[in-house]
């Protein structure tokens, strides 16, 4: 079944979409959520959701956009968002419950899966080098914030947590008084987060305030690049989703100065009246733009790269030959379409090879398709124009300009080539040492000179995206949790590793029993391990000989009162009484076409057999474990609010709890005390953000806690309004809360920096 906008969708399809197209849409700011959506389905109802062809990495922004639209389907602006995050920060000022959150982990990149696409602990877009001191490098993450390394990556720290966006897309720093930085916020590759402008350091990162470029306009802008004229600093440019800006007074005041909408963009060396840029001027086109007059005015400088069949272009300059330009571009199947050379500051330009697919999943390059609207950078050295390097899903190098390929790092590790996490988002040459750093969906990697093995250089980069976690009922130190592209991790007093693979989602452990650990990965393939995660069997319930297909955080979970019995939501909700040996469904087909999975289960735990299920807009429960349903939506506000999350109170399973995503101001938590007749708002005094949880306290005053886009908050039976829980916890989205009564634990997934308790 397919979520479509049935208008946008017949447009689509009358226009002939093709892959770049539902691409190009996705990259458009002015594109709404359903038109993205519309796009991407219509193009994958005849497209295989093979490996590369970026179903995954679309998945992964609709689950974490779908709860962060307002009512009528758009997304907030800067102007409206701006307020509640004033009041979020008045709110913690007032604070007076929890004490202080500690971090759990990730802090060490677990290396037990090397080899097996393991060895990763997080996605970083861009890495950026101090112009004199060479231990000094910097990272920016999509949603962890900016990090900083004293030597060379090998540990790092941030003190960006209390920013109110934790992405990070570029990084530029002025060479003259390196304590001058700007960084674009947002996420360039992916829109985990929404950008909010430049932000400026003037002393070397250790605070940062907004420059001119800040919630100046009432769209949705996304800075993909950031340049300094290092002849005279206070000249910026800054290339976005909206044009190029450029100012003149170091950042207060920002000139749109062409409407390009623009993925890369560099200064010639040596010459800071020269950019080149690449960008989508709309039509189905990508193009490279030439500006020589400091970016004042701009010209197509396209002759020699193909018109069309072009769905994304980066660029990379040397100073080893400041007439050199490369550009790599990708085809409307998001393959290799080619690596292209000018020798003239891209007055013309020439193919210097289109094949093989160097930017899809095989180590010999053979297979078609790739995923590069979303993972694509080049880079050349700064000592020889015909080094250069290429990152799709691998890396790959050049020692001729381009006309031929070898593979460097590889996602598997495959035919003896060097690990290297997959998806890259970022490749650089340190400019003093030459060494090569890599950033891609596992971290930072680095390569020395002439060496042909990756280094990891991600410990104590804490940035890991976790969807979900469980802990454990018997033992403090052991929790579980499914993470974007670095699957399911599992933390015990040893330390962390990684016990399953792919985007790993739902995690929970047996609660009498540390060696039953269950998880999921994406869509809803179910796991079960007998030996504490050492290994896992496929437990994925069978329908007339197919395994089922959820959604892509597909609910799973353990019933209190007998750990043999498992449940897991599809379209259906089926049980198992036998751990996952076999599974029955225990109800109706609960969704529709345009809600057509289920995303959320809950279970009593008193005894009284009753089983909420919930769909985006339509919750339903049993009060006789499955026998009979009944939709109990009732009076829930929802419109175009998204449910997100639901919960059965620890004593009395006739209160129940429902969360809304999105931005329905005064919408956010409702409980019911009769099972659903009726819902009573208890969103009280808490800010218009996103909720994407709530977790339910065992204690006499039935405490409550929500995970939202900026932190915990909390609310009992003695309090009249919520508040913001504990001290230290980063401005992040929280996407799962536990509690452990047994160990007096509130521990808190994050999408972007790690577990915390």
């Amino acid at each position: 079944m397919k979520i479509i906008v049935q208008i946008t969708a017949m447009l689509f399809f009358s226009s002939g979409i093709f892959a770049q197209e539902w691409i190009n849409v996705f990259r458009n700011p002015d594109a709404s959520f359903a038109e993205k959506q519309a796009a991407f389905y219509s193009y994958f109802e005849t497209h295989p959701k093979v490996k590369g062809s970026g179903y995954k990495q679309f998945k992964r922004w609709e689950w974490m956009m779908q709860n962060r639209l307002k009512e009528d389907g758009t997304t907030p602006t800067l102007n409206e968002l701006w307020p509640e995050m004033q009041k979020v920060e008045a709110l913690k000022m007032q604070k007076s419950v929890g004490g202080p959150w500690t971090h759990l982990g990730p802090k060490y990149v677990p290396t037990n899966f090397v080899g097996a696409n393991g060895a990763g602990i997080g996605r970083i877009n861009v890495v950026a080098f101090h112009p004199t001191d060479t231990n000094i490098i910097w990272a920016g993450s999509p949603s962890g914030g900016i990090w900083k390394s004293t030597d060379r990556g090998l540990t790092w720290t941030s003190n960006s947590d209390q920013f109110v966006n934790l992405g990070v897309s570029d990084i530029a720093i002025q060479d003259s008084n390196p304590n001058i930085m700007y960084i674009a916020t947002g996420d360039r590759d992916a829109g985990d987060t929404p950008s909010y402008g430049v932000l400026k350091s003037t002393d070397g990162g250790n605070t940062w305030a907004p420059t001119g470029l800040a919630f100046a306009l009432n769209q949705n802008l996304l800075v993909t690049a950031i340049l300094i004229n290092q002849d005279n600093p206070d000249i910026l440019l800054a290339g976005t989703t909206n044009g190029i800006y450029k100012s003149t007074d170091a950042g207060a005041n920002w000139t749109v100065m062409n409407s390009t909408k623009i993925d890369d963009m560099n200064y010639k060396p040596g010459d800071y009246n020269t950019i080149y840029a690449t960008g989508y001027t709309g039509g189905g086109n990508w193009r490279v733009i030439k500006s020589t007059d400091g970016g004042d005015t701009w010209n197509t400088s396209h002759s020699g790269i193909p018109v069309g069949d072009m769905s994304r272009m980066r660029l990379a300059v040397t100073a080893a030959n400041p007439e050199v330009v490369y550009v790599v571009g990708a085809g409307s199947d998001q393959s290799y379409r080619g690596v292209y050379k000018s020798t003239n500051s891209a007055s013309s330009w020439t193919e210097m090879s289109s094949s093989p697919n160097i930017l899809g999943y095989a180590v010999d390059a053979l297979e078609p398709g790739g995923q590069s609207w979303y993972d694509l950078d080049i880079a050349v050295s700064p000592l020889n124009e015909n080094t250069l390097y290429v990152g799709g899903i691998n890396l790959w190098a050049s020692a001729n300009g381009g006309a031929n390929w070898v593979c460097v790092g590889h996602w598997t590790g495959a035919a003896s080539v060097s690990y290297v996490h997959a998806d890259q988002h970022f490749i650089g040459f340190q400019p003093i040492t030459n060494n090569i750093y890599n950033g891609n969906d596992g971290g930072v990697f680095m390569l020395y000179p002439g060496s042909v093995n990756w280094y990891i250089r991600s410990n104590f980069l804490a940035v890991t995206q976790f969807y979900r976690l469980g802990t454990s009922n018997l033992t403090d130190k052991n929790v579980v949790g499914g993470t974007q592209d670095n699957g399911t991790k599992n933390f015990k007093s040893q330390g962390w590793t990684r016990i399953q693979g792919g985007d790993g989602m739902e995690a929970f452990i047996d609660w009498t029993n540390d060696n039953y650990v269950y998880c999921t990965t994406q869509n809803g393939s179910l796991y079960k391990s007998v030996d504490a995660g050492g290994s896992f069997t496929g437990i994925t319930p069978i329908d007339q000989g197919q395994a089922l297909e959820g959604a892509w955080v597909t609910p799973y979970i353990m019933d209190y009162e007998s750990n043999s019995l498992l449940y897991a939501g599809y379209n259906k909700v089926w049980a198992s009484g036998n751990g996952g040996g076999n599974w029955s469904a225990i109800s109706p087909v609960l969704t529709n076409v345009n809600d057509n999975y289920l995303q959320h289960l809950a279970v009593s735990r008193n005894g009284e057999y009753t089983i909420l299920a919930a769909r985006n807009f339509a919750v339903f429960k049993s009060v006789d474990y499955g026998a009979t349903w009944v939709n109990i939506t009732s009076n829930l506000p929802i419109s175009g609010l998204r449910i997100s999350y639901i919960a059965i109170d620890d004593f009395d399973s006739k209160i129940m709890y429902a969360t809304l995503g999105g931005y329905g101001d005064g919408k956010k938590v409702f409980r019911t005390t009769n099972g659903g007749l009726t819902w009573v708002n208890i969103s009280g005094n808490l800010p218009n953000i996103a909720v994407n949880c709530i977790e339910t306290e065992i204690s006499d005053n039935r405490g409550l806690y929500i995970g939202t886009e900026f932190g915990v908050w909390f609310k009992d039976n003695t309090m009249t309004e919520w508040e913001p829980f504990g001290d230290g916890l980063p401005n992040v989205q929280v996407t799962e809360i536990e509690v452990t009564e047994k160990f007096k634990k509130v521990r808190a997934a994050t999408y972007g920096r790690g577990i915390w308790e």
